[in-house]
């Protein structure tokens, strides 16, 4: 896989109060996956049990027992030991994290028909909204786990 067939590819961080997903999660992820406009890149997950041991498994091996079921990811091992410091440290014991990479197949698709019609894609950013929903959340969810 080249840069160019890469689109705009993101980090979720998707928190749980337990060591396990939750099952609805799961099955949206599961939709979203197998749609077009996102592809699934990578999924790590990472649990902080209640004798604050971390755990952490990945996409390539069984996510039944963390309620995740199976999943197809396009480029295991995208997620690194970096990606994945802050979330072992911002767990507290009994709770639980999926780090999901993921990529904007349609931005891909577009700027595909762009180039093909002799265009270019200039600059593509993005806006932080997501910084700026986390934030709240987060205090939010301390407040009341």
């Amino acid at each position: 896989m080249t840069t160019q067939d890469l689109g705009p590819a993101e980090l979720i961080t998707l928190v749980f109060p337990g060591e396990r997903a939750d099952p609805g999660v799961a099955g949206v992820l599961a939709e979203l996956a197998a749609g077009r406009d996102i592809r699934l890149l990578d999924l790590v997950f990472v649990i902080r049990t209640s004798g604050d041991l971390v755990r952490i498994t990945g996409a390539r091996e069984d996510l039944d027992d963390i309620g995740l079921g199976a999943f197809q990811v396009s480029t295991p091992k995208l997620i690194s030991e970096h990606d994945l410091g802050p979330v072992r440290a911002w767990l507290r014991p009994g709770t639980s994290a999926a780090v999901v990479a993921y990529e904007h197949s349609w931005a891909r698709r577009l700027a595909r028909a762009v180039r093909d019609a002799g265009g270019m894609v200039m600059l593509g950013r993005s806006s932080g909204r997501a910084q700026v929903v986390a934030e709240p959340a987060a205090a939010a969810w301390e407040t009341e786990v």
